[in-house]
Order: C-alpha cells, then structure tokens, then sequence
C-alpha cells in the first residue's frame, strides 16, 4: 500500500501521484527483515522538517506486510527544499524504534526513492540528540546539509567520531557515482552505464537516472530502480526495453534511456545532482548520414556512437553548461557493447573512433 503524507500533515490520495501532472515527491519505502506487524510495531510516526520549519508529522497504521510506502508531498512554496527526515517505529503507542535519514531535497516534477530499513537490533535503543540507529549501533549525527553521495547513504550512512580536529567525521572508503557509458547504437540499441569509481560502497537508494528530451528543462522520463549500492568498481546498466544488446548485459530496462544523441541526462542521488551528460535545456543538431551531429568535440557526437568515460575521469559534471564530449569520454564506433557493463578493463575493446573525425559543424 502507498500513502500520501501532504506537508502539515494532511493525508492524500494514492491517485495523486500515480495519475497527478505532478510528480514532485520523496517516496519513502519501509522495509523489514526481522520485525513483524503488529507484534513488534504496529504504527509508524513520519516527521519531515523543511528548511523553513515542520512539514508533515503524521502517525498511521502499518499493514501487515513488507514494504510499506509513503510519498511525502512538498506543500506550497516547498517544492525545493531540503528536508530532514525521522521516522519512529510504535507498537502500542509507544516508540520501539527510531530512524534519522539524511536529508534529501524536493526537486520539482521528480520522485525521489528512499529506502528505509527498520531492525530488530534497534528496537528500543535510545541514541542521543540527532544519531541514527544502525544495525543495532548508534551512529554520528546527521546534519542539516545535503548529502550528496560520497560515502552519503539516503538509507542513513555510518559516519564515525573521528578524532583530532576532522570535525568530528571520518569519512574512510567512500563510494563515487558516474555516468560511465553512454551507448546510442541503430534503432533501439540504446544504453547507459552507471559505476562506482570511489573506494568503497556506493549507496544507490534516493538515486535517480533523469531524462530530457528534446532540449526539456523539466524530466521527460525517470529511472529508479537502482539497487541498494554497488560495490568499489562496481555497475549497473539501464538498457532501452527493445534494444538487441547481447543477453545478460542489461540490469535493467527503461525509456529513461530513449535518447537520440539530441537528449540530455543527469543522475541525482537524494535530490543533489551528481553527474550532467550533454547540456540539459540544449537542443544540438542531428542528421540522418554521417557525419554525425548530436552535442560535439573532437571528432566525437552523442549521436549514433559509443562514448566511454575516461579512466582518469573520479568526479561527475555538476554543473549544467557547454558539453564537449572529446574532454572526458572515449569514441567507439555505433552497436559497440563489448566493454558495457565492465569500466575501465585493462584492455578495453572494440573499434575506437579515431582522433579528429568529421563531425556536424
């Protein structure tokens, strides 16, 4: 069951969000391996705080079943702030449990997954002022701030009281989040890679892979389903769902990736963009022969090619601008899949398109 919580805490439709024009929430996803309803909780308390003050704080029912989800809606003039959320386990109208999930931002026409565990090693574990309860385990205080992604976890990411004057933090491995490979082949051989390029895990929960078509400003179409994390190196890659693109290769199908070398893509994590491909509100060229046209540089275009994240490459284009793709990518020739799903193999294969080649003016 999906439910709505509305800022200042008045309940909504599911139809709003399935069927509404606006998209604009964060979907919060209850999930639990150990605990049962209603024996060990049987109402959950959701309190959201926005920068501007309290937004919701609603207490419901939980159903009996796994996962439970609740879209929190942003009220008016709220559609982009930064908001810090806490969730609280009942079981009989007391509190057995409590969650403190670093904030995560609106971003307008978007809804942005969070995954939010609930165990039972927390249940009754009193942890002081605003640390989350993890495995059992109290952890550091998550500020007010946006997360991002390194080493962030949208699901509530360890920090650890450090020592000296690191400000109390202590990072240790962190996960990187990149756009990798970006495949615009014949028909609907189309695809995109996503990679772990930092030291350690990647929390990919609250990630979203956003469309913009045909120079939107707004997405067109969004991916979510993500897995939990990827491991250091580790990828996940979204096909087109009729791309012929070998078996086994595709972690997941959807139109998020119906580019035509004209479209724009970026991928935000916990409502913070963490990498741009293209130029999101930019419209370039394309053509119907060769040579190709799309967003150019160097003899390489995002249309009817194969482009490679460079292996120098460990941090994504934040800001939105001017895109030339020769800076940080690798050119291979249209219908190249051999190196999709492994970045930066020792040997990378395929046809690599070669310095200076004609393009589009």
């Amino acid at each position: 069951m999906l439910r709505m919580l509305r800022a200042h805490g008045a309940l909504a439709s599911l139809f709003a969000l399935a069927c509404g024009s606006d998209q604009t929430a964060i979907l919060l996803s209850f999930e639990s391996s150990s605990l049962g309803v209603p024996e060990d909780l049987d109402q959950v308390r959701i309190v959201a705080m926005g920068e501007s003050g309290v937004m919701a704080d609603v207490t419901t029912d939980l159903g009996r079943t796994w996962p439970q989800t609740y879209a929190i809606r942003p009220g008016a003039g709220s559609s982009s702030e930064l908001v810090a959320i806490r969730v609280f386990g009942l079981h009989t109208g007391t509190e057995r449990l409590r969650r403190v999930l670093p904030p995560v931002r609106f971003v307008s026409g978007t809804t942005i997954p969070v995954r939010v565990d609930l165990e039972r090693g927390c249940l009754d574990v009193a942890c002081e002022g605003d640390a989350d309860c993890r495995n059992g385990v109290c952890t550091g205080e998550t500020p007010m701030t946006d997360a991002g992604v390194d080493g962030g976890d949208l699901d509530g990411g360890e920090t650890d009281g450090g020592d000296g004057d690191d400000a109390g933090v202590d990072a240790g491995p962190s996960g990187n989040l990149l756009i990798t490979e970006y495949v615009e082949g014949s028909g609907n051989n189309k695809a995109i890679e996503i990679s772990n390029v930092g030291t350690g895990p990647a929390t990919t929960t609250g990630c979203v892979l956003r469309l913009f078509s045909n120079g939107a400003t707004d997405a067109t179409n969004v991916f979510s389903g993500f897995p939990a994390s990827l491991p250091p190196g580790g990828t996940f890659v979204i096909c087109h769902p009729m791309a012929s693109i070998p078996a086994g290769t595709c972690d997941a199908t959807s139109l998020a990736v119906n580019f035509n070398g004209d479209d724009a893509l970026d991928l935000l994590c916990g409502g913070t963009v963490v990498d741009i491909f293209g130029e999101i509100g930019d419209r370039p060229p394309l053509r119907m022969t060769a040579p190709w046209c799309g967003w150019t540089g160097g003899g390489l275009a995002t249309q009817e090619m194969t482009l490679r994240r460079r292996c120098d490459v460990s941090s994504g284009r934040t800001e939105n601008g001017p895109f030339n793709p020769s800076l940080e990518w690798r050119g291979f020739v249209q219908d190249t899949f051999c190196d999709l799903g492994v970045h930066c193999t020792e040997e990378m294969c395929g046809d690599a398109v070669p310095d200076g080649s004609p393009t589009c003016p």
